[in-house]
């Protein structure tokens, strides 16, 4: 009976921890590309957060959630909040370095959307490109 409890035990584990990911990544000062920490980032699904931590020393966070699609936000008194729309949390994740600018009174939070980029499929030699979209870079074939 003991052996069978912790059978059970162990593969409940294992399934918990199969459908938690990990979203990970750095928070930057936009100007000087010094880390920031203690920066709050959430993680929020409709509106409430599910998630919540602070940036290291080196500007290091890492959260755990469950699979999903997130909102995920960074705050600090001294810089304008940030927030990634519709993050998709499908597996493990390590977000590009995040870059705050400093607050400032005009400022309102910055906002990163998904983007959909189209590529020309009848160049038959498509090169690598680097495009910044709203201060996040993102690699497309």
């Amino acid at each position: 009976m003991k052996k069978m409890l912790l059978l059970f035990a162990a593969m409940f584990a294992i399934a918990v921890s199969a459908q938690s990911v990990k979203v990970k990544g750095t928070v930057l000062f936009r100007e000087t590309g010094e880390p920031l920490s203690l920066v709050t980032v959430e993680i929020r699904e409709n509106g409430e957060t599910i998630a919540t931590g602070q940036t290291d020393s080196l500007g290091k966070y890492c959260l755990t959630t469950r699979l999903g699609k997130y909102d995920i936000r960074f705050m600090d008194k001294n810089y304008n909040p940030l927030i990634i729309e519709g993050a998709d949390c499908g597996s493990n994740i390590a977000l590009a370095p995040i870059k705050m600018q400093k607050a400032h009174p005009m400022m309102e939070t910055d906002v990163v959307r998904p983007v959909t980029l189209m590529i020309d499929t009848e160049d038959p030699n498509p090169v690598m490109q680097r495009v910044e979209v709203e201060g996040v870079k993102v690699n497309v074939r």
